[in-house]
Formats: C-alpha cells, structure tokens, sequence
C-alpha cells in the first residue's frame, strides 16, 4: 500500500519517502516479485492523465480496516468485534457513492466530538476520529491522510448492526 499511496501522491513528503525508504525496498532481491509485479500494472502517462497505479480495491480496504481497528485498540484499549465499511476519496478507486459518501461525513471530522491522533509524522500520516456510544451501541469514524493528500474513512459498528 506504501507503494501505491506514494505513487499517487504529489508531495514532497512523499517523493521524498519513496526515493530514501520505498526504491530500496523495492530494489532488494528478496522483493523482486513483487517489484515485478507492482511495476507490471503501472500505465504510462497520456495527455490527459498522469501515471496510474491501478489498484484492487478489496486490498486497500483491507489496509484501511487494519488501520481503523488499530485506532480503535489504541483508544479504547480493546479488540472490536464491530463490523468495518471503509472508503478512499480518490480517482483511481472513488466511486460515484464513495465521493457522496466522504461529502456527508468529512465535516463530521471537524465537530466538537472529533479528537485528532497523535502520530510521529502528521506529513506521512495523521487521523481524527468520532466515538459515538448510546444504549450499548458503538459508532467508532476514523478519518485518515496519508502524505497530506490521499484521504480514506473507515467505520467500526456494533457487530451485526
């Protein structure tokens, strides 16, 4: 996912994180299949768009529930058992729906009851996060940025809600 976030990112935070920790890694011959197969999928640029790094969009939420559940554990000092629905605001995975969906929650993230994360390095990752809690349910937001760009939301919910 590294790879992919940083190959579509357009900071400084983010060059300059896959010149010094990602091409390294990706030069390593223990990772020659994957390198191989990362840069298989890349296309060329066009006219009209730059570089495009497809990607499977079961896998990046995958990443993204790996990540809101880490969260969670880090705030409520426990394992959810809760159910996840995730999204990624941007182009090369964005749906119609995906982009209403982040239209409807991103101001909730900017409200009284929304608490920013504390990380090590807001310019590579940074996260605020909602805890709503009524009659024994939980609602559990997590919004993230990756390299002050790429935004994905991710919600835990009271299992079988």
């Amino acid at each position: 996912m590294r790879f992919y976030l940083q190959a579509a990112c357009n900071t400084p935070s983010a060059f300059e994180q896959f010149d010094t920790v990602t091409m390294p890694s990706l030069e390593n011959p223990k990772a020659a299949g994957l390198a191989k197969r990362l840069l298989r999928d890349i296309r060329p640029p066009t006219a009209s768009s730059p570089p495009l790094v497809p990607i499977n969009p079961s896998d990046h939420l995958l990443y993204f529930e790996k990540i809101t559940r880490g969260i969670y554990y880090l705030v409520r000092k426990r394992h959810s058992t809760g159910d996840f629905v995730g999204g990624f605001r941007q182009s090369f995975a964005a749906t119609k729906s995906m982009l209403e969906f982040f239209s409807k929650l991103s101001p909730h993230f900017n409200g009284p009851n929304a608490r920013e994360g504390k990380v090590t390095h807001p310019e590579i990752f940074r996260y605020r996060y909602i805890l709503i809690e009524s009659d024994g349910l939980e609602l559990f937001c997590v919004a993230m940025q990756f390299y002050q760009s790429m935004e994905a939301i991710g919600i835990l919910k009271s299992a079988g809600e």
